[in-house]
């Protein structure tokens, strides 16, 4: 794993001068910090459109023609 330092070589410095303009350094280190930990998958659900259950059934017929 890359450490913040070498995360902020990489990254566009454009990006993260905004991020030092807009956030306290301690809170850029955060920010940093969590862009480096491996993440797992999240999905978010509009509820106006749909529900959650619609949502399961359309992917249970997706997985069974698969």
């Amino acid at each position: 794993m890359i450490s913040i330092l070498e995360l902020k070589k990489r990254l566009p410095k454009d990006f993260i001068d905004n991020l030092y303009e807009t956030y306290t350094p301690l809170t850029v280190d955060k920010i940093l910090s969590g862009m480096l930990g491996e993440r797992n998958t999240t999905l978010r659900v509009n509820n106006i459109k749909t529900t959650i259950q619609d949502l399961m059934r359309i992917w249970m017929r997706v997985l069974i023609n698969l």
